[in-house]
């Protein structure tokens, strides 16, 4: 009987202990800077802020409505921002180093949205020499949210 209790007591404090245990709050930042009718914003993740960042995203908003004014409408202004997206697209594509599959585009109400996933953050960052070299504690959320910080507004 004595056993029994024991046993129940142990599993009681061993459940007990593991659910008053906090994990770590995964980390979440957007930072984005403005200029004219452009926006751009780095979308970064970590599995907690001392930990190396696991995911990126670059993201550029064009207010296309805002260059072209009323010359273009309905149908017309949805087809030349298709295009205007897709040269984007291409061009950021080969500008960043990015493979153009990783790239995703929309448009609503005269604004191009173009999202780049990036994938393998180390290779982006050697393809971009002005992030210098990176070292693995370069890439912890918390000092990327810094550096990052300095130039861009971050929420």
């Amino acid at each position: 009987m004595k056993k029994g209790i024991a046993a129940a007591l142990l599993a009681g404090t061993m459940l007990l202990a593991g659910c008053s245990g906090k994990e770590a709050k995964a980390a979440v930042a957007s930072c984005s800077t403005e200029q004219g009718v452009f926006k751009m914003t780095f979308e970064f993740h970590a599995p907690a802020e001392d930990k190396p960042i696991d995911q990126m995203k670059l993201i550029f908003d064009m207010d296309m409505k805002t260059m072209l004014g009323d010359a273009l409408t309905g149908e017309a202004m949805d087809s030349a921002l298709k295009e205007i997206g897709e040269e984007y697209t291409s061009e950021y594509a080969e500008q960043l180093g990015i493979p153009e599959e990783d790239f995703t585009l929309a448009s609503k109400d005269g604004t191009i949205t173009l999202t780049a996933n990036i994938k393998d953050i180390k290779a982006f960052a050697e393809k971009n020499p002005e992030f210098g070299e990176l070292k693995d504690e370069d890439m912890i959320f918390s000092k990327v949210k810094e550096e990052i910080g300095k130039e861009f507004t971050c929420e």
